[in-house]
């Protein structure tokens, strides 16, 4: 009777030393290095009591240093680490300028300051960072629209960035509701000068979640003009979706219904903004550029 070998687990990497530099970090805000990917209030609390007594400009100074550090990822050596093991839960210094950019944001108008710094890492390679900036942008409102305006409709910003501001815009209506019809024109405007089909059919996404059918003719002149994916999101069901047609009545390219819903979460309770090709799983990398998961981005 043959056996088979026992599976061998990976082996853990040990912990790099803490750089000399992360080390002067105050006490307060040392605690953010340990907290790894989960938030703690307790931690969040003593940081924000300790820059009350600092000006908005000093105490955003703090934080932004953190977020801006580059050198967090210096830890890990991503090109040799062993594949089934996921570096952000191993080391959790790693996720460090997360929690400094979710403080700015906690910070609200005392972080102003930070609105144009924090572009900066809207095309970091760790993409959590990138959706944390978003959702910083989404926080400040009103005070970021003019700068985030200004890099979602110019030419020389990277596409990474303008998807970004797009998911920026998106979770801005998540916040309030009334910033609806500014969002979706913002986006209406980029995407009508978007040549970057990746980046096109994010903003095309982000209008159909939004699931006004006012935005549907600048969607199909997009489609008309050969800047769309449609592999990824066909124009029949962008149309179904925002003309109130049911999913399940959706037409599929490709494949039957039920093929392309196991390519979906089937969690979701069939409230996704649309049906996505089993060509790109919700898992991947979204092929926007962004550096999020295609669930997290275009696929949200």
């Amino acid at each position: 009777m043959s056996r088979k070998p026992p599976t061998r687990k990976p082996t853990i990497p040990k912990l790099a030393p803490t750089l000399p530099h992360h080390e002067q970090i105050v006490p307060p805000l040392q605690g953010l290095l340990s907290l790894g990917e989960e938030e703690d209030y307790l931690v969040y609390s003593a940081v924000m009591e300790y820059l009350e007594p600092f000006s908005p400009e000093e105490a955003t100074q703090q934080l932004l240093q953190i977020a801006l550090d580059p050198t967090w990822l210096d830890y890990v050596d991503f090109d040799n680490y062993p594949e089934d093991l996921d570096p952000f839960e191993h080391d959790p210094r790693l996720s460090t300028p997360i929690h400094a950019i979710r403080l700015l944001a906690n910070m609200e108008v005392r972080s102003y300051s930070a609105i144009e710094p924090l572009a900066l890492l809207l095309s970091s390679p760790d993409e959590a960072i990138a959706e944390e900036v978003s959702y910083f942008y989404a926080a400040m409102g009103d005070e970021a629209l003019p700068f985030i305006t200004a890099l979602l409709l110019s030419p020389e910003s990277a596409p990474a960035q303008r998807v970004s501001i797009g998911a920026a815009l998106q979770a801005m209506v998540e916040i309030d509701s009334e910033k609806l019809e500014t969002s979706k024109a913002l986006l209406i405007r980029a995407l009508e000068q978007e040549e970057d089909t990746d980046t096109a059919t994010c903003f095309v996404a982000f209008l159909v979640d939004f699931g006004d059918a006012s935005a549907l003719p600048a969607i199909e002149k997009a489609y008309e003009q050969e800047r769309i994916d449609t592999s990824l999101l066909p124009l029949n069901e962008v149309r179904d979706i925002l003309n109130g047609t049911p999913i399940e009545q959706t037409s599929v390219i490709g494949g039957t219904l039920s093929e392309i819903e196991d390519a979906i979460e089937a969690t979701e309770e069939k409230q996704v903004p649309f049906v996505a090709s089993a060509k790109v799983g919700r898992n991947d990398a979204c092929p926007c550029g962004s550096g999020k998961k295609y669930k997290k981005c275009c696929g949200a």
